[in-house]
C-alpha cells in the first residue's frame, strides 16, 4: 500500500509543481521564483498523500514518525524545483509556438540524371587488371 502511495504521491507533486511552475514563470517572469514555488508546492502536495499512505513507515520501519515521509517529500521537491522544472507541461504549447526543437523538414533532391548517370560525374579513367604492369 505504501508503495502505491509513493507513485501517487509522486505524480500529483509532479503535477501541482509543473503547474505551479508555469503559472509563476509566465506571470512574474522570474525562473528562480517559480523553481522555489514549484518545489515548495510539490512538497505540499506530496505529503499528506505519503502521510496517509503510511509510506513512512515503508521506509523507514514500523516505528518511523511520520516526519519522514514529509522528509521524502521535501527532497523530491528539491528535486522538482532544481531539475525537473515545469515537468510534464515542458513541451506544451506557448502562444501557438513549439517548446522543444523543431523537426527537420529540408527537402533533399536527388543528383540530376542524363542518359542513366549523374550529369556532373564524369568517368574518364580506364580499368585495369590488377595484374598488370604500371
Amino acid at each position: 500500500m505504501a508503495i502505491l502511495g509513493v507513485v501517487i504521491g509522486l505524480m500529483a507533486g509532479v503535477v501541482c509543481g509543473a503547474a505551479a511552475y508555469q503559472w509563476v514563470s509566465t506571470r512574474f517572469k522570474s525562473q528562480v521564483l517559480a523553481s522555489v514555488v514549484s518545489g515548495l508546492v510539490t512538497t505540499l502536495c506530496a505529503s499528506p498523500i505519503f502521510i496517509a499512505f503510511g509510506v513512512h513507515r515503508w521506509l523507514a520501519g514500523p516505528e518511523a514518525p511520520w516526519t519522514a515521509a514529509v522528509f521524502l517529500a521535501l527532497c523530491y521537491g528539491i528535486c522538482q524545483g532544481v531539475l525537473f522544472k515545469g515537468r510534464p507541461w515542458y513541451r506544451v504549447l506557448r502562444k501557438g509556438i513549439p517548446m522543444g526543437r523543431v523537426p527537420n523538414m529540408r527537402l533533399k533532391l536527388t543528383a540530376p540524371a542524363l542518359e542513366g548517370r549523374i550529369a556532373f560525374v564524369k568517368v574518364n579513367t580506364w580499368r585495369r587488371s590488377l595484374g598488370a604492369s604500371r
